[in-house]
């Protein structure tokens, strides 16, 4: 993803601001569910970042939102990073089942 990003050009934002307002509205979106979770659920909002963090980037981003918000979380960080891995993969093959069952 890194090496991606680097190759990018800035130029081609303006070919795409479509594609630049939909990632907004995306982002904005996931972060308005982070927090109302959050308060939903009482849950520190730092344990919030750090659910999405690891949601999104698994073990390699997660420990390092932790040490960004608490030092302590970094343990938990890389447990909610794994869990979700394992999850994911059975959870994944569960909605490719349903696909394959709803498309006949």
């Amino acid at each position: 993803v890194a090496s991606m990003g680097a190759r990018a050009e800035l130029a081609g934002l303006a070919r795409a601001p479509w594609f630049l307002a939909g990632a907004f509205l995306w982002i904005s979106v996931h972060g308005l569910f982070c927090l109302l979770g959050a308060r939903l659920l009482r849950v520190d909002i730092h344990l919030a970042a750090l659910a999405s963090a690891a949601n999104i980037g698994g073990a390699a981003s997660a420990p390092i939102v932790a040490a960004h918000h608490r030092e302590a979380l970094v343990p938990v960080a890389v447990l909610m990073a794994l869990v979700g891995y394992a999850a994911g993969n059975y959870l994944g093959l569960l909605a490719a089942q349903l696909c394959y069952w709803v498309g006949g």
